[in-house]
């Protein structure tokens, strides 16, 4: 028998937790940030605006402790078959990678609460992708990223994808206050970053979305729709899914 998505969204709250995990998820410009701070607002009981452990406060250092030290073998085999070393930044992205998925199931386990996370795993991995040396890719981590991939295609239940055209995201990109590396490029230079970033985020999300673990992808124009218009069209795909975890 061919199970709907409602089945399969039953099945996966009953065998792992009650909650939900949503990520916002694209390239910069998109507005992630601004529907994010839009969201914390609101100030729902059961919406909670989340964000990975932050490096610098100390109330995180026993969690990159604890995942550093785990992934001290998994450090020597990027090593030793490297074309660099990892940078900081990298070190604590893949530590988030393995074990801030623990964290967020407690959060939503026997609990009606939805985690909007900015930032969240598939960026992650999109930026390690892009950013990471070569041999956290070789033939000796693929048992690593299976392990990564499998946690959060568990944990993960709903994926906003957004997305603009690449004149309105340019547009954006140079005119915000904060850096980017993209500002001030060329048209070409943006549009090919822009194109490699969505590749990379369908390619994530569709292995996430695999084997029927009944991941929701809600994909939003925020070219063509106001911050209202999003902010709306997200709480009705919320409303949907807490009327069915009450």
């Amino acid at each position: 028998m061919v199970k709907t998505i409602n089945d399969l969204m039953v099945e996966k709250r009953t065998n792992q937790k009650g909650g939900m995990i949503v990520e916002l998820v694209g390239p910069a410009g998109v507005g992630k940030s601004t529907l994010y701070q839009a969201l914390n607002k609101k100030r729902y009981p059961w919406l909670l605006c989340y964000y990975h452990p932050r490096v610098w406060r100390i109330s995180s250092a026993p969690f990159y402790i604890k995942n550093i030290l785990l992934l001290l073998p998994t450090f020597v085999r990027i090593s030793g078959n490297g074309d660099r070393h990892l940078t900081r930044r990298e070190i604590a992205f893949m530590a988030i990678l393995h074990g801030w998925y623990k964290i967020l199931r407690k959060k939503t386990t026997n609990s009606n609460k939805i985690l909007v996370l900015d930032e969240g795993p598939i960026s992650i991995m999109a930026y390690l992708n892009v950013w990471g040396p070569q041999s956290l890719f070789n033939s000796n981590m693929q048992g690593w990223w299976e392990y990564i991939f499998s946690q959060w295609m568990q944990s993960i239940d709903m994926v906003v994808m957004m997305d603009a055209p690449e004149e309105i995201i340019r547009w954006r990109i140079n005119n915000r206050p904060q850096d980017h590396h993209l500002k001030g490029e060329s048209a070409y230079v943006m549009d090919d970053w822009l194109k490699k970033y969505r590749i990379l985020y369908d390619q994530i999300v569709s292995r996430l979305a695999s084997n029927n673990h009944g991941i929701r992808v809600i994909r939003i124009d925020s070219g063509i729709n106001s911050v209202d218009e999003i902010i709306n069209k997200v709480l009705h795909e919320f409303g949907r899914e807490v009327n069915k975890i009450d």
